[in-house]
């Protein structure tokens, strides 16, 4: 599914240290849904690691932007699934 959204807040970046060692910057971007009889009311964040932030460096508060929203499921070494969601920001809308 893909919805526009508006940007409300975009985050300072930061350093973290995955668990592997190598080092990342991280951005959180904060977007609410824009059609709210179409997609209901939502606000949601992504966060955009390292070349994502360079390719975005120019998004501000206020911007349209689209989310690829994905639905998906994991199985857990325990025999059980676990769902979540898979949010990308693909662009200015």
């Amino acid at each position: 599914m893909i919805a526009v959204c508006e940007i409300v807040n975009i985050e300072p970046v930061e350093n973290i240290t995955f668990s592997d060692g190598s080092r990342h910057r991280v951005m959180q971007v904060w977007c609410k849904s824009s059609d709210e009889e179409l997609q209901g009311n939502w606000t949601t964040f992504v966060k955009l690691y390292d070349e994502k932030i360079n390719e975005n460096e120019g998004i501000k508060v206020g911007d349209t932007v689209s989310l690829s929203i994905i639905p998906t499921s994991r199985r857990l070494g325990s025999g059980s699934c676990v769902q979540s969601i898979i949010i990308k920001l693909t662009g200015a809308a």
